[in-house]
């Protein structure tokens, strides 16, 4: 009943005043220059040019050409900011290390590395406590080692631009762009640097024991203690980051307190033991964290906005995303951080984590199961010879 009421009260009420039609218009310009304006339905037909009396074909301007193709398409256009980063982001992807310039790289780092050593006096013989020559040469080769696992594994999952140099003071690193980011093969890449470092440093110690030798048992403590050090559950080592990779990076939260804990007592294990540059090493990374956790979020966001079941790649970043990715670094980056330089690197840093794979249930049980075993060799046979060599059993 009160339906009714209502539509007769609407029919009592006078019309509404009629909407004017906007008829599309097409904007072109004759060659005389004289620009012409005449109804979309004459797109592709001849007009006279009032002007210069001469017939010309209605055609749109190039930028609306190209958005009418777009449009047909159904591709979205970049936004001009969006456009400025997308160049950055392929001027950077072009840019290649040559082979040659990674063996300088290498060299170069190398040879400050063992400067700094001689200029902290570790080059002496050895009888006052400090490092000798050839406990540094020992010292370098099990870097060298740790690092060509980590070389390796990459080179295998298609890493590129893989390289390796040393760091003074802290020791060596290898780098690599992925080119399928993938969390099973990112965990098994940071195994692959102290797991093979401690079996062989396992395999040296039990050598020493059937044939005593001072460079067998030198070898074995370095190779031990260096490989046990990293495979601790701390970041930012390899430990840190194979639990980051296998279980955490999905969760920003839960990443950053992760990481903010591990470092904050990797910082203090430093500070216990006189490690000054490792200290220096962990503040610089709790420093670091706060970056991190923005592009974590961001990737988290991206990746809630996506259709569930779909499939990107790193290659390229689809206009629809890329627009979306730079949109909210407008939000929430600092006016002067508005240039292509900035906003590409975070970019591909985001686009990375959004299309990455997560490990697989079995993957996790597996690769957990791996790291307990080697770590708790580790361990068990680094306790025993630590012991050994206190009481110079060997």
């Amino acid at each position: 009943m009160q339906e009714q009421t209502d539509n007769q009260n609407q029919g009592d009420s006078p019309l509404p005043p009629p909407v004017p039609i906007s008829i599309p218009q097409l904007v072109f310009s004759c060659a005389c220059g004289t620009k012409l304006k005449v109804p979309i339905s004459l797109l592709g037909k001849q007009v006279k040019c009032p002007a210069c009396s001469k017939t010309v074909i209605a055609r749109p301007s190039p930028e609306i050409a190209a958005m009418i193709e777009q449009a047909e398409s159904g591709e979205e256009s970049l936004t001009p900011m969006a456009r400025r980063v997308q160049a950055e982001m392929d001027r950077i992807n072009s840019r290649t290390n040559s082979l040659g310039k990674n063996i300088v790289t290498f060299l170069i780092t190398m040879a400050v590395f063992i400067l700094v050593f001689a200029a902290f006096g570790f080059f002496k013989s050895g009888k006052d406590g400090s490092f000798s020559i050839l406990n540094v040469v020992i010292l370098m080769a099990a870097l060298m080692f740790h690092e060509v696992g980590h070389l390796i594994a990459m080179k295998i999952f298609g890493y590129k631009d893989v390289r390796m140099f040393f760091i003074p003071m802290l020791g060596a690193a290898v780098s690599g762009s992925e080119t399928t980011p993938d969390s099973t093969h990112k965990a098994v890449v940071s195994l692959c640097g102290p797991v093979p470092g401690i079996l062989l440093g396992t395999a040296l110690g039990i050598s020493h024991f059937v044939a005593p030798h001072p460079f067998l048992r030198d070898a074995c403590s370095m190779l031990l203690l260096l490989n046990i050090f990293n495979l601790l559950p701390f970041h930012p080592l390899d430990g840190g980051r194979f639990f980051d990779d296998i279980l955490l990076s999905r969760s920003p939260v839960t990443e950053l307190w992760f990481k903010a804990i591990t470092t904050s007592l990797l910082l203090v294990i430093a500070l216990l033991i006189n490690a000054w540059l490792l200290a220096a090493f962990a503040v610089l990374v709790l420093i670091s964290l706060r970056s991190g956790y923005a592009t974590s979020l961001l990737a988290s966001d991206v990746r809630n906005e996506l259709p569930a079941g779909g499939s990107y790649t790193l290659k390229t970043i689809p206009p629809a995303e890329l627009n979306m990715i730079v949109d909210l670094l407008q939000v929430r980056l600092h006016p002067a951080q508005f240039v292509p330089s900035v906003m590409a690197p975070i970019a591909m840093r985001v686009w990375n984590r959004v299309c990455d794979r997560p490990a697989t249930v079995t993957a996790i049980v597996l690769l957990l199961m791996a790291y307990a075993a080697f770590l708790a060799l580790g361990l068990i046979f680094g306790i025993v010879w630590a012991i050994l060599v206190i009481k110079k059993k060997i």
